[in-house]
């Protein structure tokens, strides 16, 4: 609870409440150094000279090193992550022991003298922080900028940041807290007449503010008049690719109303204008490029649409990629169309999807209508390389031909822009009746492919309906003692009209077809073995192990990050408590002492990054999403994804294929006493003696493996074959 203490008085509260929020912006008066610890506190936000870190006795930085000793001079060596070269901003590591968990420091030219556009920087700043997108509790402080060495007017700073921060707030920017804090000494605290003398025009002005904001509010809550079906956001470098791209967007339908690029102001700490436009448009489209990104008016349209998406809970924003480019980590997680080459084929293709999936769909549902799924939503899902495009087509146009109405998952067509395309693929397989996977030489490389075939063949270890095509001769483990058929003699077969009979009458597939001959266990029979083999060579190992000195127990890599819902915290704390146990040195977070890190963006920094995945955790959208965007980032890096499962109980089938050797509810932990005494909180001794012998077991972890020439390795494993 935020409310006054020694040394910091409450002058002014204006509350943000709607459906979907549940915010407030607070004035104090008192020294920004006296906040408590029980505020929890994710970020102090502070400005400075580019550069420049001295402790002068009018700054925040000054109060900071004289009363807390904190030197931002030195967290500025070790910045977490630095954003200066888009947004004059970085911000620091964790800071033990501290009111704040982290500073935002904002470090602007000393020429330049436009508050506006340095407010615009702070929520830019913000917006790239992946805690403040993703449902998590955020409170943030912080001074009056540039108020202080700098001299810039007090009430215009605080009138600036008010409403910019409330703005931001009702389009989805998830800031619980936004403190604002007014230097005052204690003459000033003790004496409350001195106090509103003193600061008599910026409480005035914050009273007048609350006023603005409220009318915000109830234009927040009114309802959303469409007047756009799309609105396109794009460099004006790019403006000959976006004109094809609308051309083609209107001859597909006339009455189509594009809203392209706004003004954009840089007098304005809010572009209220976008913001309106954006509200107003069905679909979102930036044209993802890399003068896109070195565009402010670019970066604030992409990150407005972002939040709305967000607090719609809706796919509105559809990103084209047209030019090949560094994307931050937080736009790599969001499905996009690729339109890299000039070819009109596929700006074609782009402007088809973007009006099949978004536009024609938002005609007839509403927008704020999250997309559900049902069970078996896909009759067929086809797995492909991209390199065999025409013999996945071959095979839909044949399917199509028996039962024009039959649901067909194909990624290009089936992906939604503005998604996590990784979660909506695995989950599509999943959803699917019957999954065919044409088998080739570049299939086998490509290892997206390997887990999807590997997903669909452990699904199908139930049902048995996966269908193997072998485009050409293939020699390799994943598809040895698998029944495949030749993709020539699919038609002569007749493969397809005995697929849609098995559909229309949910008969079994004719065994020619399936690729088992024979009727196997359920993964989850496969995985419960595997760990079962595992346990066994843990009780071995760990004799060796136990008794050593912890200093000479070396682990192959350096830092590790472990992933949780809130439920399940009491868990991270225990592996974290025992992995330093084994050696100290080793640098281990929990995600949950980082609300305000960008998640997503620190994962490529851990070598090693273990999930603990439970009902609770799958109970948890955002946590899924933060999975399976580590599974995207693991995918392509040398970082090493592995999990501990708490329960084993309805779990979706991709966790069983993730690198997960250990299980806390395996009856075979229950009989282990080994490590009884070793005290955890709140652990159960067999929970204790799971995560135990699972840091002892990273101690054989060689990170190094993992690594190769074109870091793309499969985050799914063929169970089959590792169980056998």
């Amino acid at each position: 609870m935020i409310s006054s203490v020694s040394g910091l008085v409450q002058c002014g509260h204006i509350p943000i409440k709607t459906e979907e929020i549940n915010a407030n912006i607070r004035l104090f008066c008192g020294d920004i150094t006296q906040v408590p610890l029980s505020w929890e506190i994710d970020f102090l936000i502070l400005s400075a000279f580019q550069g420049d870190y001295t402790p002068t006795p009018t700054s925040v930085i000054g109060a900071l090193k004289k009363n807390l000793n904190i030197s931002v001079y030195q967290l500025s060596k070790g910045k977490e992550e630095n954003l200066t070269k888009n947004f004059y901003c970085w911000y620091s590591k964790a800071i033990p022991n501290s009111p704040f968990k982290r500073i935002l420091c904002f470090e602007t030219p000393i020429m330049r003298q436009n508050p506006a556009e340095d407010i615009s920087h702070i929520f830019r700043g913000l917006n790239t922080i992946s805690e403040f997108k993703d449902n998590q509790q955020c409170r943030v402080v912080s001074s009056l900028l540039k108020t202080g060495d700098s001299g810039f007017n007090k009430c215009r700073m605080l009138k600036g940041m008010v409403r910019a921060c409330a703005r931001w707030i009702l389009a989805g920017l998830n800031i619980t807290d936004f403190v604002i804090v007014l230097y005052g000494g204690e003459d000033v605290l003790e004496n409350e007449r001195l106090m509103k003398k003193r600061f008599a025009p910026h409480l005035t002005a914050f009273q007048e503010l609350r006023a603005e904001v409220n009318e915000m509010i109830e234009d927040s809550n009114s309802d959303e008049d469409f007047k756009y079906n799309c609105y396109l956001a794009f460099d004006k470098a790019n403006e000959k690719e976006v004109k094809l791209f609308k051309g083609v967007l209107q001859s597909l339908d006339s009455s189509l109303v594009i809203k392209e690029n706004e003004v954009y102001d840089n007098d304005l700490d809010f572009q209220t204008n976008i913001y309106e436009a954006l509200k107003s448009s069905r679909a979102i489209v930036p044209f993802l490029s890399s003068k896109f990104l070195k565009s402010m008016a670019c970066v604030d349209t992409f990150n407005l649409g972002y939040c709305l998406a967000s607090s719609r809970k809706s796919d509105i924003l559809t990103p084209v990629y047209i030019e090949k480019t560094d994307l931050p980590h937080y736009i790599q997680t969001i499905q996009w169309i690729d339109c890299t080459s000039d070819s009109q084929s596929k700006v074609n293709l782009a402007a088809e999807s973007i009006y099949k999936n978004i536009v024609q769909r938002s005609k007839l549902t509403a927008i704020k209508s999250p997309v559900t799924y049902s069970s078996n939503e896909y009759d067929i899902f086809i797995s492909y390389c991209h390199k065999n495009e025409s013999e996945m087509l071959e095979v839909e146009k044949k399917l199509l031909q028996y039962d024009a109405g039959m649901r067909i998952f194909i990624d290009k067509q089936k992906l939604q822009t503005g998604s996590n395309w990784n979660r909506q693929l695995y989950e599509a397989i999943q959803m699917s009746k019957i999954r065919i996977c044409l088998i080739s030489s570049e299939y086998i490389k490509s290892a997206v492919c390997l887990e999807e075939f590997r997903l669909a063949l452990a699904i199908s270890h139930n049902s048995g309906n996966l269908i193997l095509l072998e485009i050409d001769d293939i020699h390799s483990e994943d598809i040895k003692n698998l029944q495949v058929v030749k993709f020539k003699e699919a038609h002569s077969k007749y493969m397809y009209p005995l697929i849609v009979q098995t559909l229309r009458y949910s008969e079994p597939l004719l065994e020619e077809f399936r690729c088992f001959k024979q009727e196997l266990m359920t993964c989850e029979q496969l995985a419960y073995l595997q760990r079962k083999h595992i346990f066994n060579q843990l009780q071995n190992s760990l004799n060796s192990i136990i008794g050593k000195s912890p200093n000479k127990l070396k682990f192959h890599f350096n830092k590790m990050l472990i992933l949780n819902c809130n439920d399940d915290i009491s868990l991270a704390k225990g592996l974290q408590d025992f992995l330093n146990k084994i050696n100290q040195s080793l640098d281990v977070v929990i995600s949950g002492n980082m609300e305000n890190a960008e998640i997503i963006k620190k994962v490529e920094k851990f070598e090693v990054i273990c999930v603990l995945v439970s009902r609770n955790f799958f109970r948890n959208n955002e946590c899924i999403n933060l999975l399976h965007s580590t599974i995207s980032i693991c995918r392509s890096t040398s970082n090493f994804l592995t999990t501990v499962l708490i329960d084993d109980d309805r779990l979706p089938v991709y966790v069983y294929l993730l690198n997960s050797e250990v299980c806390i509810e395996d009856d075979f932990w229950k009989t282990m006493n080994r490590f009884n005494a070793y005290k955890a909180t709140d652990l159960s001794n067999h929970a204790k003696n799971c995560l135990l012998s699972f840091a002892y077991r990273l101690l054989y972890l060689d990170t190094k493996k993992y690594q190769s020439a074109d870091k793309r390795y499969p985050m799914l494993r063929n169970i089959t074959i590792t169980s056998n």
